[in-house]
């Protein structure tokens, strides 16, 4: 088990909700919508992958609405946990897909920061969970799409529809969000395959160069999760994280990566703060 803290200095923070389903207002204007989307055996029996990702997407549209946002504008940031990921992957992309078409989320707007990841819940009928994060009250001039095209290429290349990260200025901090990010070149090819040593570079290699591309460094990051297809490698990453980040705090998971020549993936996000 592990708990993830935000420690905010930002005046008042009002709570609303459920674990599920909160909202948070930190300040006079900002609003975090943190929402957890877990389905039931009646809810999903008979469903594959591509209607669950679209009913968990609905639910997150849904709740928008009633506040008044959208998902194109307000949403910054999933986490999509797929049972047997090498096996529903596929279908959890073009369920996404499918819905982002509706939303008017496109290669020519945006799409959404993401990691997908084999996980599961605890009804075994539930091929998917989804977890949701989306702000209001900032403004379209406080978010930036971060691409690194000479080391990564538009994930839209290959079929997928996410962001490699977004960066978002809030009031108290400039945060990236940095999705899942692998061992992948500007082609969209796996590089170093069976190597877990090379593949780990590559993979700081390339979030650097999405931190750079918004002024930011690795040195920033106030948190990661790493994800191991294989736990045989434990012990080696481990050791790598604590030699080159043994002062930001790391979880580190067995958990299949969505492709599997990928032998590990990392999300994170980094923080600056405004001088004052």
């Amino acid at each position: 088990m592990a708990v993830q803290a935000w420690i905010v200095d930002a005046g008042s923070i009002l709570k609303k909700g459920t674990p599920e389903k909160m909202e948070i207002k930190i300040g006079d204007s900002v609003i975090f919508f943190f929402q957890s989307v877990r389905f039931k055996e009646l809810e999903v029996d008979g469903k594959n992958a591509c209607v669950q990702t679209e009913m968990a997407f609905q639910r997150h549209i849904d709740w928008l609405e009633e506040n008044g946002l959208r998902l194109k504008n307000n949403c910054h940031r999933t986490w999509l946990y797929v049972r047997d990921v090498d096996r529903n992957y596929a279908d959890v992309v073009r369920g996404r897909n499918n819905v982002f078409e509706n939303e008017g989320l496109t290669k020519d707007t945006h799409f959404i920061a993401s990691t997908g990841i084999g996980g599961a819940s605890e009804d075994c009928h539930a091929l998917v969970g989804v977890d949701f994060f989306s702000v209001d009250g900032i403004s379209s001039d406080c978010i930036r799409y971060l691409q690194a095209l000479d080391f990564l290429n538009p994930t839209s290349e290959y079929g997928v529809a996410f962001e490699r990260g977004t960066a978002l200025d809030l009031p108290f901090g400039h945060f990236r969000f940095i999705s899942g990010t692998a061992s992948i070149d500007k082609y969209g090819i796996c590089l170093y395959r069976g190597d877990i040593q090379a593949q780990t570079e590559r993979m700081f290699l390339n979030v650097s160069k999405l931190l750079e591309a918004d002024g930011s460094t690795l040195s920033d990051i106030a948190y990661m999760v790493v994800y191991l297809r294989d736990i045989a490698d434990y012990m080696w990453v481990k050791k790598y994280l604590s030699l080159h980040f043994p002062d930001v705090p790391s979880l580190l998971v067995e958990a299949r990566v969505c492709r599997p020549e990928w032998l590990i993936e990392v999300e994170c996000i980094a923080v600056t703060h405004n001088e004052e």
